[in-house]
């Protein structure tokens, strides 16, 4: 049997980039609330502009690009390829991604 293989492209490159610069100019002038005060030093510490009292983190352009290529690149070196050269999850960001659901469901509890 044969596999077919098809490439549907949902959004065009320029479509794809006026959202990423949206999103970046969302994050930096609106910011995004976060409700804990811990996070919102350690962002605070790492350049992010921080309203303590409503808990709100706005993440400076060059900040996030930076933050964004890091991931990237560190997204890269854990994902491994299968016989078929589809991309899998490796069992390190797995754990890792399972860890930060645990976390963030702990904290919805607090």
């Amino acid at each position: 049997m044969k596999q077919i293989r098809s490439h549907v492209e949902l959004l065009s490159q320029s479509e794809i980039e006026m959202i990423h610069n949206a999103s970046l100019r969302l994050l930096e002038r609106t910011g995004m609330r976060v409700p804990n005060r811990t996070v919102c030093r350690l962002a605070q510490a790492l350049g992010a502009r921080v309203d303590e009292q409503n808990m709100v983190v706005r993440l400076p352009r060059p900040m996030m690009e930076e933050l964004l290529e890091k991931a990237d690149a560190r997204a890269r070196e854990l994902i491994v390829q299968n016989r078929t050269d589809e991309p899998v999850v490796s069992p390190e960001i797995a754990r890792t991604l399972d860890e930060l659901a645990a976390d963030a469901v702990k904290e919805l509890a607090l």
